[in-house]
Order: structure tokens, then sequence, then C-alpha cells
């Protein structure tokens, strides 16, 4: 198989985006190689990682651009917590989350780049909500619709809390969905050890999630 996860410098918006999205770090990220010589010139250099090796499929190529849209939301949700919530659960483990993908959609970036692919935009308000999964069978599960992320964002304390654990509960879902999809037809050994790092990291999330919401009064 050829690799088309093998070069384009990113828009220089996007650049900044990642820039914000990716501040965590301890994350592994599987691929290996040279970075990327081609990132675009701004003072803010995008944090792209390194293309990735090995041969790869549509399926990786679509998992890495559908988790990197779905990623982004999980931090624009993950950003509401410390101002919106009022529970200490709640503030404690949405920094934990961003922490968590930021440098996955570093990882995966670099891929695409490599690949001469596009990254998606972060649109944020869930505009990627019907984000394009062609390879892994459909749209991108998990995602909040505009209406969703809006509400969520005009909610403080307590309905917060609960609203934002019942929206990240079903997003974690569709990620693992997602990236059940991929080790299923995926061929990369990067974009699987991704893949299998969210199903392992966002099944205990959603375990802390639950057991916050079964003790949230009311």
């Amino acid at each position: 198989m050829t690799n088309i996860l093998r070069t384009l410098a990113l828009p220089v918006a996007l650049v900044a985006t990642l820039a914000v999205a990716s501040c965590g770090s301890g994350t592994t990220t599987p691929s290996a190689g040279k970075p990327s010589a081609t990132a675009a010139p701004t003072a803010t250099r995008s944090p792209v990682g390194p293309p990735a090796t090995g041969d790869s499929n549509p399926a990786d190529v679509a998992f890495a651009k559908a988790m990197i849209s779905h990623h982004f939301q999980g931090v624009e949700m993950a950003d509401l917590a410390p101002t919106n919530a009022s529970d200490a659960k709640v503030k404690a483990l949405a920094p934990k989350i961003k922490t968590a993908q930021g440098p996955e959609i570093t990882a995966m970036a670099g891929w695409l780049v490599g690949g001469g692919q596009r990254v998606p935009d972060a649109h944020g308000s869930g505009q990627m909500a019907g984000h394009d999964m062609s390879g892994m069978g459909g749209a991108m599960p998990g995602m909040m619709s505009a209406k969703d992320m809006a509400a969520l964002g005009k909610a403080s304390g307590p309905a917060f809390d609960r609203m934002w654990l019942q929206m990240m509960v079903k997003h974690h879902e569709g990620a693992m969905a997602t990236a059940k999809t991929e080790l299923a037809k995926g061929l990369n050994v990067g974009a699987k050890q991704v893949a299998k790092s969210v199903i392992d990291r966002q099944s205990a999330e959603i375990t802390t999630m639950k057991s916050i919401l079964t003790g949230l009064s009311g």
C-alpha cells in the first residue's frame, strides 16, 4: 500500500489555533521521523509533529482528520470549565482532558501535513459535527451541535457541571467509536497506537465523569 500520510504548509490561521489547542504535554506521539521543514513562516510556529512512517490507507487519513476536529471541540469544551463550572472535580478534570488531546492534535496534524493532506480547521461551536469520515463509515460520532455548544457556553454553576459531564461523556464515547473503527480498518501503526490510547484514556475518563455525575446534588 502506498503511504498517503507522507508536504504542505499549514494555513496561518490554523497555526495559531493549533498553538492554543496543543498547549499540553506528556502524551506519547507514535510517529517517528524528521519534523516537517515546511511549517508556515510565521512568528508563532505550528506545533506540528513529524510525518507518519510506514504504510497507511484512506481509513488512517479519515481517522486523523476526524479526530483532530473532535479533539478541537473537546478542547473548546474543556476551556469553558474554569469559568463556568462550580464542581471542583469538573474543574480539575477539564485541564487534564485538554492536556491529553493537545499533543494528539499536534501528532495527527503532522501526519496530514507530511502527506499533503488538508488539516481540518478548528471552527469551534460544533460546526464540525457533520465532518466527513469517508473511509470510516459516515459522520464523526459524538460531536456536539452549534446549539449544544451555545447552551453549554451560557450555562454556569451546577447546571453547567451536569451538562458538561453529560456532553463530554457522549463526546468521549464518539471518539472511542471512531478509534475502534481505526483499529478495525486502519493500516498505519502510529495511527493505531493513538486510537488505542484514545480508547484506554477516554474510557477511564468516562468512568470518572459518570462517578462525578452520580455525586452531583439534585
